[in-house]
């Protein structure tokens, strides 16, 4: 299987594990792949797309003041909507992503392409890490939401140190 998503539905489901997506560049597209695969409705909890900082905060109770201090696109943020993603959609795993998927918004400190995934688990456990994706919008996306689940592979894997191509910085 060299689709990760076909590898990683058979993967939860074994386990009985599952998994949701709290997506805001991406705006839904992990969660599209997620249920391309056939039974991933026995893995895949759902989705949230916070795309603005007040569903950040409301829906995720990602704290204002940590958005006004990182910025959206940073770990802590990350880190948080992972976190609000386990208690909301109620799944043993949430990935989440926040980023600058461009063309426009992006700055010096955090150019177009600019992304932090986050997978949060129920154990308590997680792996934010920072990619720089140098491709056009819709590359930055579709390469944001493949990283995410290769993450939540090689976690389920044991092999959650492997660094990955593009990433940037890890937390």
């Amino acid at each position: 299987m060299n689709d990760p998503v076909q590898a990683l539905i058979p993967q939860l489901i074994e386990r009985n594990e599952t998994v949701g997506s709290i997506e805001s560049c991406t705006g839904g597209m992990l969660g599209m792949m997620l249920t391309e695969q056939p039974g991933s409705s026995a893995a895949y909890r759902g989705g949230l797309v916070p795309y603005s900082v007040d569903l950040k905060t409301t829906m995720l109770d990602v704290p204002a003041p940590m958005i006004q201090i990182n910025g959206e696109v940073s770990a802590p943020v990350a880190i948080a909507m992972g976190k609000g993603g386990l208690a909301r959609l109620g799944c043993t795993h949430a990935l989440s992503i926040t980023g600058i998927a461009g063309p426009g918004g992006g700055t010096e400190d955090k150019p177009v392409g600019t992304v932090w995934i986050c997978r949060s688990s129920s154990d308590g456990s997680h792996d934010c890490r920072r990619f720089l994706f140098e491709g056009e919008r819709a590359w930055n996306r579709k390469a944001s939401a493949v990283n995410a689940i290769c993450m939540l592979l090689v976690h389920l894997s044991g092999q959650g140190d492997q660094p990955f191509p593009g990433q940037q910085e890890r937390l």
